[in-house]
């Protein structure tokens, strides 16, 4: 999905930029039929194709928070994740702590 969106971007300087986050990411998950399905499921929380896509893939790769600055996607609740603010988790774990 990344690999997507970045091709999609019209500016080739960012594209480049952005193009780093592998050499910062721990995996990388690939498109499987049971992340599209469960994607599909996402989408019938009102959230878009590419956002569902990106959480069906967070989920996959177990993670337990999933940050966006979405207020659309950080109403909804999506079982086996946390929807979190970045400023929020950063706020969370590094500011206070993680003691709550």
């Amino acid at each position: 999905m990344m690999d997507y969106e970045i091709s999609a971007n019209p500016f080739y300087d960012r594209q480049l930029a952005f193009m780093e986050w592998r050499s910062v990411a721990s995996i990388d998950i690939d498109p499987t039929e049971k992340i599209l399905i469960r994607g599909r499921e996402i989408m019938q929380k009102n959230i878009k194709q590419k956002d569902a896509i990106h959480i069906a893939c967070a989920l996959k790769a177990e993670c337990e928070y999933f940050l966006t600055t979405d207020r659309g996607i950080l109403s909804k609740n999506i079982p086996n994740i946390k929807l979190v603010n970045p400023l929020d988790f950063i706020r969370q774990f590094y500011i206070e702590g993680d003691d709550k």
